[in-house]
């Protein structure tokens, strides 16, 4: 059976690099947006998704206590950690996250994401995805 179209949460709150980054690697994904970390836990319980991609620096929290919260609510999909920081991505890292990338590198997100998602697949067994950037 082929893989599926990929599902990724995006949880970024500058709109502009959202936009970007959706058009250069996640036209051919199914994304569900987060601007906060708001609903994180409605969306995880209501949603599929085969990876996260989040930044560390958010409103009202940060990726760190974001990645922690859908640890425990057993996500099993990859977490890819992109921020403007090396500290802030090893804060993730530390947190659960599965591969980080720097925003000025974002040209190797494709590649983070697919380690990523190999990564959830030995560890949990989670479906794999047809992630495919544009």
């Amino acid at each position: 059976m082929a893989p599926e179209r990929c599902s990724v949460l995006f949880i970024e709150d500058n709109s502009q690099f959202r936009r970007r980054i959706r058009r250069k690697y996640l036209s051919r994904c199914a994304v569900t947006e987060l601007s906060n970390g708001a609903g994180l836990s409605e969306v995880l319980r209501t949603g599929k998704y085969h990876f996260i991609l989040m930044d560390y620096q958010l409103p009202g929290t940060s990726g760190e206590e974001l990645v922690r919260l859908a640890r425990e609510m057993q996500y099993h999909g990859a977490i890819v950690a992109i921020s403007s920081s090396e500290y802030y991505n090893r804060l993730l890292l530390r947190a659960g996250a599965d591969t980080a990338v720097l925003k000025r590198e974002a040209y190797l997100l494709p590649r983070m994401i697919r380690q990523g998602l190999s990564i959830a697949q030995a560890r949990w067994g989670v479906a794999d995805c047809n992630f495919e950037p544009k």
